[in-house]
């Protein structure tokens, strides 16, 4: 990568720190609060504000002249080729283009990669940016826990400043390995650093990794729990040595067996207790995992680009349960949109060539080799363990502050990386100097712009989903137009619409918005809204195709099935109707409800053994 070495002042250098330490700590408190469809967005514009910020100050500095180096090490090589392989794989090879948060995501977190490799701190420094980041997480969970501030989402008790308990543990399972690796190595710090410092990083690592310790189990989240336990057996193993221990060992072959029959043992225990604890949340893992090889195996090489995991999985679930209707996890089939295991949504979207990227880098990260003389790399290596760990069972790729804390760890790995590239320049000052100037206020502008762009979309975003939330659908539509523009290649956004002028009565309208939205999203919430205005325009081939994909997607729930029978009903179809209406009034549900025994009643009508009339359901049965 390209790297630019300037002279600058103390001010400037108090500016950079306290943007990096923004991106660290301040990022994750960072939403669009009240803005239900958008609220994560706020995390990805403020990072590229402050990405902004740091090329406008980029753009002030070189007083006393510019250093321009080209050091390109093997990380910086195989990040450099990921990012521009996922952005040729989305916008050249695949035929729809998404448009979402984790592109711009992506686009921020390139920056700050080349942010950390610029300014260079020191790895202290940078960690007093991390462990304040998770001590104050920490804090705002046990204000939760105590019912001092309240959670952001009603349905837990604690989440801190996420929406969800899960994103919430990845996030401080991925600093509770370098909070405590800093502490089980200090000593190294102690002589590169003042007393009163060293005491200073000490104290806070182990108050931050305590802090993270008593919340980390309220979260009930054990993804999380599984990652710190592999990073803190991973910095064990390389403190006490236990390779040379091991080896020595195990230095006959019959206590090699027995050794690797012993781990055999012990992670097939941990795995059944895990299992045992929630086992209906890992038997829709598993559903969510052998129903997304169907689709790797569609398209294995290039996979369907960025974000296409949420356009194909749910076809893919409907053809599932068709070919295998008797499927015991089809009680646990929802709308999913993570595939909940990184490897896999990484194979689905990306394809071998993008897992394979993310193999070799995985691969050159862990062979760099750390000491007691440089225990940085292992604390790095140990942060690293913990998020790919806890991505085999949830999706920190949609998580911004988990993303920033793996980019962190990489950049510092980085600089421990070997060099295939090195060239070094020095110019004069007035130049290149105003080159750089002009370039970096280009970028600045560029990015600044953007991010005004999507921050008034979704104020108009926001406006829309308020007045369709009271039923004004008349109101929220002009709102929705005026957001089309830059929302038109996100799915949700147009799903929202779609249901907007649907239920307006703008059928023509709902069903190109919708028609639209397939090429982003695919859930039971579009086919069910396109079924209806099909269904109103008399198009009954169409309705009946779009009420059985959502039924196929959900066979377990109340609501498809429901509108299926009452289409048929509305046809005269009643051979096709009746079948469906004796299941539903037969079925048991998962949780007793006003609204599906009302489905029941309407159903006995239908099959003329009872008398009502037709109500509202609930579309979430």
């Amino acid at each position: 990568m390209l790297k630019i070495s300037f002279t600058y002042s103390g001010v400037v250098w108090v500016i950079l720190a306290l943007i990096g330490l923004s991106v660290c700590v301040f990022l994750p408190f960072f939403h669009f609060y009240n803005i239900f469809p958008v609220v994560q967005l706020g995390q990805t514009l403020f990072l590229q504000v402050l990405i902004g910020l740091f090329f406008l100050v980029l753009s002030l500095l070189g007083s006393k002249g510019i250093c321009i180096s080209s050091q390109m090490n093997i990380i910086d090589l195989l990040l450099f080729c990921i990012f521009n392989y996922i952005f040729l794989n989305s916008f050249v090879l695949q035929t729809n283009v998404v448009v979402s948060s984790r592109m711009y995501d992506l686009v921020g977190l390139g920056f700050f990669y080349s942010f950390i490799r610029i300014v260079g701190f020191s790895f202290d420094r940078w960690m007093i940016f991390i462990f304040f980041g998770g001590l104050i997480q920490s804090i705002y969970g046990q204000l939760q826990l105590h019912g001092v501030y309240p959670s952001l989402n009603l349905d837990f008790l604690i989440t801190g400043s996420f929406f969800n308990p899960g994103p919430y543990a990845g996030y401080l399972s991925a600093i509770f390995p370098v909070s405590f690796g800093f502490f089980l190595f200090s000593d190294f710090w102690k002589i590169s650093n003042s007393l009163r410092f060293w005491t200073f990083l000490r104290c806070l690592s182990l108050v931050t990794g305590l802090g993270i310790l008593l919340i980390l189990p309220v979260t009930a989240s054990r993804a999380a729990g599984l990652a710190v336990a592999s990073s803190v057996g991973f910095l064990y193993f390389h403190h006490f040595r236990l390779r040379e221990k091991v080896t020595s060992l195990l230095c006959t072959r019959f206590k090699r067996i027995a050794g690797v029959s012993m781990i055999v043992f012990f992670i097939l225990s941990v795995m059944i207790s895990v299992y045992l604890l929630r086992s209906n949340s890992v038997d829709g893992r598993m559903l969510i995992w052998k129903v997304s090889s169907t689709r790797i195996l569609d398209n294995p090489w290039i996979g369907t680009g960025l974000d296409g995991f949420q356009v194909v999985y749910m076809d893919a679930q409907a053809s599932w349960f068709r070919n295998f209707p008797g499927d015991p996890a089809i009680q646990l089939a929802d709308d999913v949109a993570f595939a909940y295991n990184e490897g896999i949504q990484l194979l689905v979207e990306q394809g071998f060539f993008g897992f394979l990227l993310g193999v070799i880098l995985l691969f050159v990260v862990f062979q760099i080799n750390g000491s007691g003389a440089c225990p940085e790399i292992w604390l790095a290596q140990a942060g690293l363990l913990s998020i790919v760990v806890f991505g085999m069972f949830s999706y920190p790729s949609h998580i911004l502050p988990i993303k920033v804390c793996g980019v962190l760890y990489l950049a510092i790995l980085g600089r421990h990386s070997k060099k295939m590239i090195e060239h070094r320049r020095s110019f004069p000052f007035k130049v290149p100097s105003m080159a750089v100037r002009i370039f970096t206020l280009i970028l600045t502008i560029g990015i600044l712009w953007n991010v005004v762009r999507l921050h008034q979309g979704s104020k108009d975003w926001k406006m829309a989903f308020a007045y369709y939330q009271i039923g004004a659908f008349r109101s929220s539509l002009p709102w929705f137009a005026k957001a089309f523009h830059i929302f038109s290649r996100d799915g949700r956004f147009l799903v929202n619409y779609g249901k907007a002028l649907s239920s307006f009565g703008d059928h023509k309208r709902a069903i190109e918005v919708l028609g639209e939205a397939k090429k982003y999203i695919g859930n039971s919430v579009l086919y069910i809204t396109l079924g209806e205005s099909y269904m109103a325009l008399g198009m009954y081939d169409q309705a009946e195709e779009a009420y059985q994909l959502a039924a196929d997607m959900l066979p377990d729930r109340f609501y498809p099935k429901y509108l299926l029978a009452r289409f048929y009903y509305a046809i005269g179809d009643m051979d096709s109707m009746e079948p469906i209406a004796r299941y539903l009034i037969g079925k048991e549900p998962k949780v007793s409800s006003d609204a599906v025994d009302e489905i029941k009643r309407e159903m006995e009508v239908l099959l003329g053994e009872n008398a009502s009339t037709w109500g509202d359901i609930d579309p979430d049965l």
